[in-house]
């Protein structure tokens, strides 16, 4: 099956289906991974033509599927520990869901669904929707995955059935129903929010996710998306109020932990390099009324993504540096310095420190520990740099602190 050639023709493919449809129960559990891959490329050939022939050899396969997976759980022990509970929740937020059966059967559903191209509002095709309604209705980790698979399309089964979204599929993300985590896992896959009408209804229970992902460690990518769909949010509140308000990022970032913190910055980060514009537009009012002042939420880890912000920032390191100076605190972390005495093509002049130094300096004097063991690499040449630029910057009771560390000498001069 996976050296299937792509030319067969419909005929051959829709004889093939039919053969791997006559398998013993046995055989076709032993070969379901290859199954649905290969059906998943060439089962919709065959319902692009007849869907209900398509579906029926899909009943047959998913039925004598289920019917191994039924048997071969009746010998097993049902028995579960605390270490193996916690892993099942561990995994009802893992990968493993699109590629179990249950999850390969969801999602073979949706990739037929998707080839009837159904227009804004059609409604999922009945035949299709009681299909997916039976693989809700399965118990335990079966239903995990298919309400995972089914979550990761939120938003365009949103588009093709708001009502049919709205009445099974909202329901799910209230953080105190028994599919909360599974469904949560799945929408965070996305790496867009859903259009404005629908996250309005998701949006308190979203943003109370967030916290408990990190406080329950979820898988790491899951947390991870969820913080820069945070910031996402936010930005796109400026073109439509459904979505997260400066106030309400603030109370999300505040009571989450110090890496979703950082997931936040390095995602605003991203934004501002992809467009330099955004920076005025939204990273500096973000920044100046999303982020939260207060000491607790400062740590080495921000401190140093504030840092690389500046760094990056180019024609507005100034204005960077203005606004992340009272967000950072001193770092013992390493901090590389090389980009703010890096030359742009071998340019004489173009280096951070040369152009700003003033602010170069600002930064310096907020990142820089009087530990000398401490002290960022290449500090002494951006110094250098700093001094030659603006030789009264040398006086400077700042730089002379900076000086005096890398000598080893005592910065309050006692």
């Amino acid at each position: 099956m996976q050296n299937w050639p792509e030319e067969s023709s419909l005929r051959l493919v829709r004889l093939f289906a039919e053969r791997l449809a006559r398998l013993p129960q046995k055989n076709i559990f032993e070969l379901r991974y290859q199954l649905f891959q290969w059906s998943e490329k060439h089962l919709q050939r065959i319902a692009q033509h007849d869907l209900q022939g398509a579906l029926r050899i899909y009943d047959t396969l998913q039925e004598k599927l289920f019917a191994q997976i039924a048997e071969s759980t009746k010998h097993s022990s049902n028995r579960v520990s605390a270490e193996e509970e916690k892993a099942d929740k561990a995994r009802r937020i893992s990968d493993a869901a699109i590629t179990s059966p249950c999850g390969s059967a969801t999602h073979l559903l949706l990739i037929v669904l998707n080839d009837i191209e159904p227009e804004k509002g059609q409604g999922i095709r009945d035949s299709i929707r009681w299909r997916l309604e039976g693989l809700i209705a399965k118990s335990g980790e079966c239903r995990d995955h298919v309400v995972h698979v089914i979550t990761r399309d939120i938003s365009w089964l949103n588009y093709i059935d708001p009502a049919w979204v709205s009445e099974t599929v909202v329901p799910w993300l209230e953080l105190d129903h028994e599919l909360a985590i599974p469904a949560w896992s799945g929408f965070l896959h996305s790496t867009k929010l859903p259009r404005p009408e629908l996250f309005s209804r998701l949006k308190s229970n979203f943003l109370a996710v967030i916290v408990q992902a990190s406080r329950d460690s979820w898988d790491g990518p899951l947390i991870q998306r969820a913080h820069e769909l945070l910031v996402q949010g936010c930005l796109w509140h400026q073109d439509g109020e459904k979505y997260i308000s400066y106030g309400e990022a603030r109370a999300a970032i505040r009571d989450t932990d110090d890496t979703g913190r950082v997931y936040c910055l390095n995602y605003l980060a991203r934004v501002v390099r992809e467009d330099n514009k955004q920076w005025r537009r939204f990273g500096k009012p973000f920044l100046e009324n999303a982020w939260p002042k207060e000491l607790s939420c400062q740590s080495e880890s921000t401190t140093k993504q504030f840092a690389l912000l500046a760094e990056f920032a180019e024609e507005l390191f100034p204005e960077v540096v203005k606004t992340v100076i009272p967000l950072m605190g001193p770092a013992s972390l390493p901090i590389s310095l090389r980009y703010l005495s890096k030359r742009d093509d071998d340019v004489e002049g173009t280096e951070i420190a040369i152009r700003f130094p003033e602010h170069t300096l600002s930064l310096l004097d907020a990142l820089v520990k009087d530990d000398p063991r401490q002290a960022p690499f290449q500090l002494d040449p951006v110094l250098e740099l700093i001094g030659d630029s603006r030789p009264a910057l040398r006086q400077d009771s700042r730089w002379r602190r900076l000086k005096s560390i890398l000598h080893g000498e005592d910065p309050s001069g006692s």
